[in-house]
């Protein structure tokens, strides 16, 4: 929770751009069995496919923006979600 609860709001749009497509890393650093994650924070995730970028994301309104792009950032930073390429 600690990368998700720390950074701001501020920080979070400029880590991560609107345009940015994350999608699942085909090689990732845990299996998301070994991660806690709130209802919120699964609903986020289960958006996130490489098509959708973070801004369609944040737009879907399944968590708050800020929880949506801290779900992102903290997936980002550990290797389960990576930057999809077009």
């Amino acid at each position: 929770n600690g990368v998700r609860e720390r950074r701001t709001e501020a920080h979070l749009q400029a880590a991560l751009p609107d345009h940015i497509l994350p999608a699942p890393s085909p090689d990732p650093a845990f299996g998301l069995h070994e991660l806690p994650f709130t209802d919120a924070e699964a609903k986020v995730l289960l958006r996130v496919t490489g098509r959708r970028s973070v801004g369609e994301i944040v737009h879907l309104q399944v968590a708050e923006p800020r929880v949506t792009r801290g779900v992102l950032y903290a997936l980002l930073s550990v290797g389960v979600l990576v930057t999809a390429s077009l």
